[in-house]
Protein backbone atom coordinates (compact mmCIF):
# COMPACT_ATOMS: atom_id res chain seq x y z
CA UNK A 1 0.00 0.00 0.00
CA UNK A 2 1.25 3.86 -0.91
CA UNK A 3 2.41 6.33 1.26
CA UNK A 4 -0.09 8.63 0.21
CA UNK A 5 -2.85 5.94 -0.02
CA UNK A 6 -2.40 5.44 4.27
CA UNK A 7 -2.37 8.94 4.33
CA UNK A 8 -5.85 9.20 2.33
CA UNK A 9 -7.36 6.52 4.53
CA UNK A 10 -6.09 8.30 8.03
CA UNK A 11 -8.05 11.66 6.43
CA UNK A 12 -11.46 9.40 4.80
CA UNK A 13 -11.80 6.32 6.66
CA UNK A 14 -9.51 6.23 9.96
CA UNK A 15 -11.20 3.21 11.93
CA UNK A 16 -10.63 1.51 8.31
CA UNK A 17 -6.98 2.30 8.78
CA UNK A 18 -7.24 1.40 12.09
CA UNK A 19 -8.50 -2.09 11.13
CA UNK A 20 -6.44 -2.57 8.44
CA UNK A 21 -2.71 -1.67 11.25
CA UNK A 22 -4.39 -4.03 13.71
CA UNK A 23 -4.84 -6.93 11.12
CA UNK A 24 -0.72 -6.19 11.17
CA UNK A 25 -0.28 -7.20 7.45
CA UNK A 26 1.73 -4.13 6.57
CA UNK A 27 5.18 -3.98 6.63
CA UNK A 28 6.93 -1.89 9.15
CA UNK A 29 8.31 0.45 6.41
CA UNK A 30 4.18 0.74 5.92
CA UNK A 31 3.56 0.45 9.42
CA UNK A 32 5.37 3.38 10.54
CA UNK A 33 3.66 6.05 8.20
CA UNK A 34 -0.04 4.86 9.16
CA UNK A 35 0.33 5.32 12.73
CA UNK A 36 1.93 8.63 12.00
CA UNK A 37 -0.91 9.74 9.57
CA UNK A 38 -3.31 8.33 11.87
CA UNK A 39 -2.27 10.36 14.75
CA UNK A 40 -1.86 13.89 13.06
CA UNK A 41 -5.33 13.62 10.43
CA UNK A 42 -7.35 12.55 13.66
CA UNK A 43 -6.24 14.65 17.20
CA UNK A 44 -8.61 12.13 19.75
CA UNK A 45 -7.95 10.53 22.35
CA UNK A 46 -9.22 6.76 20.75
CA UNK A 47 -6.04 7.33 18.36
CA UNK A 48 -3.94 8.25 20.82
CA UNK A 49 -4.56 5.02 23.00
CA UNK A 50 -4.44 3.37 19.78
CA UNK A 51 -0.97 4.50 18.47
CA UNK A 52 0.17 4.19 22.41
CA UNK A 53 0.21 0.29 21.83
CA UNK A 54 2.58 0.39 19.34
CA UNK A 55 5.30 2.45 21.27
CA UNK A 56 6.63 -1.14 22.63
CA UNK A 57 6.82 -2.46 18.86
CA UNK A 58 9.36 -4.48 18.42
CA UNK A 59 10.64 -2.74 15.08
CA UNK A 60 12.38 0.87 15.81
CA UNK A 61 11.03 2.59 12.84
CA UNK A 62 7.22 1.18 13.99
CA UNK A 63 8.11 2.70 17.53
CA UNK A 64 9.31 6.13 15.58
CA UNK A 65 6.24 5.84 13.55
CA UNK A 66 4.39 5.76 16.83
CA UNK A 67 6.08 8.57 18.20
CA UNK A 68 5.32 11.00 15.43
CA UNK A 69 1.47 9.69 15.39
CA UNK A 70 1.08 10.17 19.18
CA UNK A 71 3.05 13.57 19.13
CA UNK A 72 0.85 14.99 16.76
CA UNK A 73 -2.34 13.89 18.57
CA UNK A 74 -1.17 15.52 21.90
CA UNK A 75 -0.18 18.63 20.47
CA UNK A 76 -3.53 19.24 18.45
CA UNK A 77 -5.66 18.01 21.39
CA UNK A 78 -4.34 21.01 23.02
CA UNK A 79 -3.83 21.82 26.45
CA UNK A 80 -7.49 22.33 27.73
CA UNK A 81 -8.23 18.67 26.33
CA UNK A 82 -4.75 17.27 27.91
CA UNK A 83 -6.13 18.54 31.15
CA UNK A 84 -8.91 16.51 30.59
CA UNK A 85 -7.19 13.69 29.72
CA UNK A 86 -4.14 14.21 32.15
CA UNK A 87 -4.08 10.57 33.43
CA UNK A 88 -3.91 9.89 30.00
CA UNK A 89 -1.38 12.09 28.71
CA UNK A 90 0.76 11.53 31.95
CA UNK A 91 0.87 7.58 30.87
CA UNK A 92 1.83 8.74 27.39
CA UNK A 93 4.54 11.25 28.51
CA UNK A 94 6.08 9.16 31.00
CA UNK A 95 6.29 6.01 28.21
CA UNK A 96 8.01 8.78 25.93
CA UNK A 97 10.17 9.53 28.82
CA UNK A 98 11.49 6.57 29.56
CA UNK A 99 12.05 5.97 25.45
CA UNK A 100 14.03 9.02 25.55
CA UNK A 101 16.66 6.62 27.96
CA UNK A 102 15.99 3.17 27.78
CA UNK A 103 14.63 2.18 23.87
CA UNK A 104 17.39 0.47 22.21
CA UNK A 105 17.94 2.60 19.37
CA UNK A 106 19.68 5.59 19.47
CA UNK A 107 17.43 7.17 16.74
CA UNK A 108 14.21 6.14 18.69
CA UNK A 109 15.75 8.03 21.71
CA UNK A 110 16.47 10.90 19.95
CA UNK A 111 12.98 10.91 18.47
CA UNK A 112 11.77 10.37 22.24
CA UNK A 113 13.77 13.51 23.07
CA UNK A 114 12.71 16.24 20.46
CA UNK A 115 8.96 14.71 20.98
CA UNK A 116 9.33 15.71 24.95
CA UNK A 117 10.18 19.23 23.67
CA UNK A 118 7.91 19.76 21.24
CA UNK A 119 5.15 18.68 23.84
CA UNK A 120 5.31 20.40 26.48
CA UNK A 121 2.38 20.41 29.38
CA UNK A 122 3.17 21.90 32.70
CA UNK A 123 -0.46 21.22 34.08
CA UNK A 124 0.18 17.14 33.25
CA UNK A 125 3.96 16.28 33.14
CA UNK A 126 4.90 14.34 36.14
Amino acid sequence: MTESRLEELAIQEPKVLKDLIQDGLLPPSSLTFALEYLGVHNPEMWVAEFIFGYLTHENPIVREGALYGLEAVLAQLGLLNAFVHCNDVNRYINKIIWMSINDPSEAIKTVAKNTLEEYNTPECLP
